[in-house]
């Protein structure tokens, strides 16, 4: 079983801006409007789930896992 670490860096700030990467890239990626809005959503889960591995420490499977849990609990209620 793994245990989350909220605060991996030691400093509660530089950890919430760590974990707050991928809204803002998200949002930032729309507010161009060079890119597709779901590409760009896509992009931004690639890069969630690269800072929960690589700066959170979640093993990848686990991360995979969440993000294939993800997408069925959200393509459930529409299919």
């Amino acid at each position: 079983m793994w245990n989350q670490i909220y605060d991996p860096f030691g400093n509660s700030v530089l950890s919430t801006i760590v974990a707050a990467i991928p809204a803002v890239f998200l949002l930032a990626l729309i507010a161009t409007g060079k890119i597709k809005i779901h590409i760009a959503a896509v992009v931004a889960l690639l890069v969630a789930v690269a800072i929960a591995i690589f700066g959170f420490t979640m093993p990848a499977d686990m991360a995979l896992r969440a993000v294939a849990l993800g997408a069925l609990t959200g393509v459930f209620p529409i299919g």
